[in-house]
């Protein structure tokens, strides 16, 4: 009976021992895998605007397209590409249709934030850009207010934040959301872009 015991509690330390060095060694793995330095991102929403502009405009659609570059220290580089279109709002005015083209080249540094767990998959971080827009409305709005936006390339700046999930095949899907600032003519366009997408 004794040696019944101990010969299952020999087999049962080596079945622990082996599964113990595998769980090692696949750890191991995953930290000397190196780390992807590039990549595309890509993002839909939508742009809420705020100030002035939200009671001639409407909110509408957003997309942007980028790529990044990892720093290191939880720094990534993504220059960029994005797309907002403003609806004319039809409650001002006697003008139907129309829209507000905005149309942005910049580039944007994000820094991910220490989590408790470094291993885990979500994690949160921090965003801030700058660039050039380029901003032109449709044929239905007014000629004076149309051909003040058609000549206009104003300055942007934003900031913000959100989460980034990672999946296990390197790819994540993040939320974006920040503040944008562009000083047109006259008033500042100021909106927040609800941002869903997929780095790879």
């Amino acid at each position: 009976m004794v040696k019944q015991v101990l010969f299952g509690l020999g087999v049962t330390l080596i079945v622990v021992s082996n599964s113990a060095a595998q769980s090692s060694d696949a750890e191991r793995h995953r930290l000397s895998s190196p780390t992807k330095q590039v990549g595309i991102c890509a993002g839909v929403g939508v742009g809420v605007l705020s100030g002035p502009f939200k009671y001639t405009w409407v909110n509408g659609p957003h997309g942007l397209l980028g790529m990044w570059f990892n720093l290191g220290a939880g720094l990534q580089l993504i220059p960029k590409v994005e797309y907002n279109r403003f609806g004319l709002n039809h409650d001002v005015g006697r003008y139907k249709g129309g829209a507000l083209s905005n149309f942005l080249i910049g580039v944007a540094v994000t820094y991910k934030l220490q989590t408790p767990q470094e291993s885990s998959k979500l994690s949160p971080f921090l965003s801030a850009g700058m660039g050039t827009a380029h901003l032109s409305a449709s044929d239905a709005v007014r000629d004076t207010l149309r051909s003040r936006f058609n000549s206009e390339s104003p300055t942007y700046f934003e900031m913000g934040g959100g989460l980034n999930y990672e999946n296990r095949d390197g790819r994540s899907i993040f939320f974006l959301l920040r503040y944008v600032s562009e000083a047109t003519e006259g008033a500042t366009l100021n909106y927040i872009p609800f941002t869903v997408g997929v780095k790879f």
